[in-house]
């Protein structure tokens, strides 16, 4: 992809009066009205760069709608985060797009990817695909 960038949505309930806008979603018992909210969550760097693997961050400060909010609170307002990859395709100039969704309970707090880029024994960059998803506990400041 050429000229990529990300968004990340976060899709979740609001208590209160249901509206005219009202989406259904699926709860164990059927189908139920709900308020959804969409805010989209500012992104430390739009701009991706897929050469090698990207990691895409929010910062949780205050200015986060994110600040107050623990794990157990987004699962409750049914929190759902949407990451949009947009870009072209360089042979055609066509645009594409990807998206993936995240819910509550795959985040894992405090942590952070290990990495998984290295230089061979020819001094070529390589990518060890089985470790693009790994993490480990967030080291400390210093």
């Amino acid at each position: 992809l050429c000229e990529a960038h990300a968004r990340l949505l976060m899709f979740y309930t609001r208590e209160g009066e249901i509206g005219d806008d009202a989406r259904s979603v699926v709860s164990k018992e059927g189908f139920e009205p709900v308020e959804v909210e969409v805010r989209q969550l500012k992104l430390e760097s739009k701009e991706v760069f897929l050469l090698m693997p990207w990691v895409i961050r929010h910062k949780i400060d205050e200015s986060s709608p994110l600040w107050s909010h623990t794990l157990q609170d987004l699962e409750d307002q049914r929190t759902e985060f949407v990451l949009i990859l947009e870009g072209s395709t360089a042979s055609t100039s066509q645009t594409m797009q990807a998206k993936q969704s995240y819910l509550p309970c795959e985040i894992l707090l405090n942590h952070e990817f290990e990495s998984c880029c290295g230089i061979d024994d020819k001094g070529r960059y390589e990518i060890d695909f089985d470790r693009v998803n790994a993490t480990r506990p967030q080291r400390p400041p210093a």
